[in-house]
């Protein structure tokens, strides 16, 4: 496809604007310190291997030369001031470094040659030497994101993680290295021409680019914290999760399709609006449409498992009944009491009847148990005793039948909502809607970053937020060749 198409972006701010945008008041001192860092380097300076390791006083810049200068265009600061609105000076400072080590490792690897990788080569050729290592061993075998673990509030907070964190991160750093392994084989073959399918690309795409490293180090720093639940409720986050996921890297996707076109690497384009065009033989605009449902479908599932989780939590009330429908279940209950009591009456007087009838016992004379007397035989009389004194006849209470109905209704629409219910605290009610709000900020916070960003749309932002049409000029060349030169080793 020529790069000097124009499109139209599908409307990525009114898919996710039921979300609240919020900025984080240390956007500027996060970033100024973030930049610093990545322009002064970092001493000593320890290669991945421990035998090889050298000690010196001389400073090494984590960016070349050509990266720094495209560093404050792209105002990953401030991605991380939308993202995380609500953190500290210090886990904001943190966090952006991350994400912008994240970031240029994607740029780097984007424009290496094929086959070549940021990580050592040990830990990419081999499966069971990353099946025995944690995520943070792992990460040490990576030539630009080890740095991260040499922060010292990093370096802190590993000395207290708890066992279950390592788990999720060593799940997370895993799913990275092999979405990346599948995407470096894919440059690398010589089939390069055989098409992707939608399905492998939704797989390796979602974790390619270690966004679930990034939301692991945000639970590290106690920017929010991971909910330890029991199905059900936990397969309903790893639902929000995922679809959160996809919508981020979807809306990237469709944000950066020109910016990855301008820049020549047509034949290693990884990207969803490359992919529908191949496999679904469309057009760059009916592409761009589609990629547009993608998102507002991954969206809906969200916004579908979060409701899940919330009722989950916080049943909700039974519903109340409308006034006529009130009406008419009364009007029922009064009749079946009436039916119900003239019932019992009549059951009532039957039986009185005919006890009535054979109670009165008596011997006649020509009996032979009279004792061979006259009309002074014993004579017996049972009707006291077989037949109950009015005072103990029980009484008809229909009522009573209306009130034990009415209950049973009420107690049978209770129990229907109770059993969602959980034995969780309010303390781990509040872990699992905070981790909800922490998902929300990143995909609210990373669309409207993608039209403040220079990177994507040059100065020209606003207009394609305002009319969505992105033109060739509008589209600044980032070059980025000399990180794998550097290969920050």
């Amino acid at each position: 496809m020529s790069s000097n198409q124009s499109f139209q972006l599908p409307d990525l701010l009114g898919i996710v604007s039921t979300l609240e945008l919020r900025t984080n008041k240390h956007c500027r001192f996060a970033t100024d310190a973030s930049e610093k860092w990545f322009a002064e380097g970092i001493t000593p300076f320890r290669s991945a291997v421990p035998a090889e390791e050298v000690v010196t006083t001389t400073h090494v810049p984590l960016l070349c030369e050509i990266e720094l200068k495209y560093l404050r265009s792209t105002k990953l600061g401030l991605l991380c001031a939308l993202c995380f609105p609500m953190c500290d000076a210090p886990q904001l400072r943190v966090m952006t470094d991350l994400v912008t080590i994240l970031f240029y490792s994607a740029m780097r690897e984007s424009c290496s040659r094929e086959g070549v990788s940021l990580w050592s080569d040990a830990i990419f050729s081999s499966t069971s030497l990353t099946n025995s290592k944690t995520g943070t061993d792992m990460l040490k075998e990576h030539h630009f994101l080890r740095h991260i673990l040499d922060q010292p509030m990093v370096k802190h907070a590993l000395s207290k993680a708890p066992e279950s964190w390592t788990n999720r991160t060593t799940t997370s750093v895993r799913a990275l290295l092999d979405a990346q392994k599948k995407n470096s084989a894919r440059k690398a073959s010589q089939e390069n021409d055989l098409p992707i399918t939608l399905e492998e690309y939704i797989e390796i795409r979602r974790e390619l680019h270690g966004a679930s490293v990034m939301l692991d180090f945000a639970e590290l720093l106690e920017v929010f914290k991971f909910p330890d639940v029991q199905p059900p409720l936990a397969e309903n986050l790893a639902r929000l999760k995922r679809a959160a996921l996809d919508v981020l890297a979807w809306s990237m996707d469709v944000a950066s399709y020109q910016l990855n076109q301008s820049r020549g690497q047509h034949q290693h384009h990884f990207d969803l609006i490359s992919v529908l065009m191949s496999s679904k033989n469309l057009s760059l605009q009916g592409a761009m449409n589609l990629s547009g449902n993608m998102i507002k479908d991954a969206f809906a599932e969200f916004c579908t498992a979060e409701k899940d989780i919330l009722d989950y939590l916080d049943p909700p009330p039974a519903p109340a009944l409308l006034p006529a429908t009130r009406s008419t279940l009364s009007l029922s209950l009064s009749k079946l009491s009436s039916s119900a009591s003239t019932f019992f009456s009549w059951a009532l007087g039957a039986k009185k009847e005919d006890s009535q009838s054979s109670s009165g016992i008596s011997l006649s004379p020509s009996s032979p148990y009279n004792g061979g007397g006259g009309g002074g035989g014993l004579q017996v009389n049972t009707s006291n005793a077989l037949s109950p004194s009015p005072s103990t006849i029980p009484r008809a209470r229909a009522p009573s039948i209306a009130i034990s109905i009415s209950s049973s209704l009420s107690s049978s629409s209770l129990s229907i909502c109770s059993n969602s219910s959980t034995d969780l605290s309010e303390i781990d009610h509040a872990i699992v809607k905070r981790y909800i709000e922490a998902l929300k900020d990143c995909l609210i916070g990373t669309v409207h970053w993608a039209y403040e960003t220079e990177l994507f749309f040059g100065k020209k932002g606003a207009e394609v937020r305002a009319f969505g049409w992105v033109f060739v000029d509008q589209v600044p060349v980032i070059p980025t060749q000399c990180g794998i030169e550097l290969d920050a080793k």
